[in-house]
């Protein structure tokens, strides 16, 4: 005859089983979110401390580049306030939405001032030569989106290298160094190759003036399709009036 089993007995030899089993993985469920928040929190500051450490390092090198003349000092702040202008535009008119996060906007808009970081291997009777460029002086020019992904690939990873090396490749492939065409040209390069060109074209130069508005945006018209994405083209015509505040500021 089985044994019949009160109510309290039950609850005794099996409740009290459940309780210790269940305070058991409450315990441990504990340890493992403590740790796991730790951890994340630990990840959190070596990431923070790894960007202040890049940030301090792309704003020496652009310094650094910004000593060679005071030309390339305002370009490089102008062109960076292009790449903005443009990110966002795009991204307003549909295009590159996915890669064009807030995030990736402000890592474009924060390496920027690094695309010319070559010219300081540059000699200084091409880089400051108040008139144009012979064919000769030109290719020696050239040089510096090389010797600039050279540099910032020994200090710095990601977009600041392929924006330097990348910049002057054009949509038709026929740019350089490498004739990189298409959607073979990363992003932020082709980005960057516009907003270079506009602070060339709006900008007075030793052996220039500035070029009308007017003008240049017909130039991009033109060039859609052969040296620009025509995306790119539509992003700059429609930041017209934001753009010409920045390049007639002064």
């Amino acid at each position: 005859q089985q044994p019949v089993v009160s109510p309290m007995y039950y609850w005794i030899a099996y409740g009290t089983g459940f309780t210790i089993e269940y305070i058991f993985v409450f315990i441990i469920s504990q340890f493992i979110t403590k740790r796991c928040h730790d951890t994340l929190k630990e990840v959190y500051a070596s990431n923070s401390h790894v960007k202040r450490m890049q940030s301090k390092i792309i704003t020496s090198f652009a310094n650094l580049v910004e000593s060679r003349d005071s030309f390339t000092g305002e370009h490089i702040k102008r062109t960076a306030i292009y790449v903005e202008l443009i990110s966002r535009q795009l991204v307003k008119q549909g295009y590159y939405v996915d890669e064009l996060t807030e995030e990736n906007i402000q890592l474009y808009v924060n390496t920027a001032p690094l695309h010319d970081l070559g010219k300081i291997r540059v000699p200084d009777q091409i880089l400051c030569k108040p008139s144009r460029f012979t064919p000769e002086e030109f290719e020696k020019m050239k040089i510096h989106s090389e010797e600039g992904y050279n540099l910032i690939n020994e200090n710095l990873t990601g977009v600041a290298k392929v924006m330097a090396l990348y910049h002057h490749e054009k949509w038709n492939g026929t740019g350089y160094p490498n004739q990189v065409k298409g959607t073979d040209i990363p992003l932020c390069a082709r980005i960057m190759a516009a907003a270079d060109v506009l602070d060339a074209l709006l900008s007075k130069r030793q052996y220039k003036d500035a070029m009308p508005m007017e003008k240049a945006m017909e130039i991009f018209k033109e060039s859609s399709g052969s040296h620009f994405e025509p995306c790119i083209v539509d992003a700059v015509l429609a930041c017209q009036d934001s753009i010409e505040k920045v390049a007639f500021a002064g």
